[in-house]
């Protein structure tokens, strides 16, 4: 294998890192020591770790993004008070849509924390009737 297409190789494992690590299925360490592995020296397992750094911070732009497009699909739902499943399938449909960068826990959670903040009350100063 020439040195190219080694580091070819290398630059797929360390992209190939981005989704276990964002999703915690993988930490850190434990792709920096499969890198170490791979790399032949020191300069090639720097380049590789710094691919996969800016991999994971690309990835998480992404789940950032997808979460922020849910947050503004379900206030209409909830303002209408649509029941849970439907304000499931929405945010799974925007998921979906974008290419599934979040998993189905995620996509739940941001469900159940937009309901929670859609439900608390009013600040005591800005109550009606009072």
């Amino acid at each position: 294998m020439t040195q190219a297409q080694r580091g070819e190789a290398l630059d797929k494992l360390a992209y190939s890192f981005a989704k276990p690590i964002t999703r915690g299925y993988l930490t850190g360490s434990q792709a920096y020591a499969a890198l170490a592995l791979k790399a032949g020296d020191k300069l090639e397992l720097g380049k590789a770790w710094q691919t996969t750094k800016s991999a994971v911070a690309l990835y998480r732009d992404q789940q950032r993004n997808v979460a922020l497009n849910i947050r503004i699909a379900l206030i209409p739902l909830i303002g209408a008070r649509k029941p849970k499943n439907v304000l499931l399938a929405e945010a799974n449909g925007i998921n979906g849509e974008a290419g599934f960068w979040l998993t189905e826990d995620q996509v739940e959670q941001i469900v159940r924390e937009e309901v929670r903040l859609a439900m608390l009350p009013a600040p005591a100063g800005r109550r009606r009737g009072r």
